[in-house]
C-alpha cells in the first residue's frame, strides 16, 4: 500500500487519484515522456499540403516578380505577395514533418493555415477527423 502525499490516505498500488482529496498521485512513472500522439494519414492532409505546395510556388513567383520589377511602381505590388512566402514555407515544412511522423497538427495551426496560406486547406486540415486517433 502507498499513501497519498497531500492528505496521507491510505491509497491502493494501481491509484492514479487520492479518493479522499482527489490530488493526483506521484508515481514512479512520472519520469517517463509523455507519448506522441500518432494519427492515421487521410486524403484531407495530403491535399492540403498540396494546396500549401501551390500557395508556395505562387509567392515564389511573386518574390521572383518583384525583384525583376523593383525599379517600376508595380514591384510594391507584387513584393507584398512575396512576402508572404515568409508564413507559409515554414508551415509547408512543419506540415510535411508532422505528417511524415504521422503525428498529430494542433488547432492554432490549422487556423494558422486558413488565414495565412490557403483558405481551403485551412478547411481541410480543419475537417480532417483522425487527428488525435492512433
Amino acid at each position: 500500500m502507498k499513501y497519498c502525499t497531500k492528505c496521507g490516505a491510505e491509497l491502493f498500488d494501481e491509484a492514479v487519484l487520492c479518493m479522499k482529496c482527489g490530488c493526483a498521485v506521484e508515481s514512479d512513472a512520472a519520469e517517463k515522456k509523455p507519448a506522441v500522439v500518432k494519427c492515421k494519414g487521410t486524403g484531407l492532409r495530403t491535399a492540403a499540403m498540396v494546396l500549401m505546395i501551390i500557395s508556395v510556388s505562387i509567392a515564389v513567383v511573386g518574390l521572383i516578380l518583384a525583384v525583376a520589377l523593383a525599379r517600376s511602381g508595380l514591384g510594391f505590388a507584387f513584393l507584398s505577395v512575396g512576402v508572404l512566402f515568409a508564413w507559409q514555407f515554414p508551415m509547408l515544412v512543419y506540415l510535411m514533418i508532422k505528417r511524415k511522423n504521422n503525428e498529430s497538427i494542433g488547432v492554432a495551426f490549422k487556423v494558422c493555415t486558413l488565414i495565412f496560406v490557403s483558405a481551403l486547406a485551412g478547411i481541410f486540415l480543419l475537417c480532417d477527423s483522425n487527428e488525435g486517433r492512433q
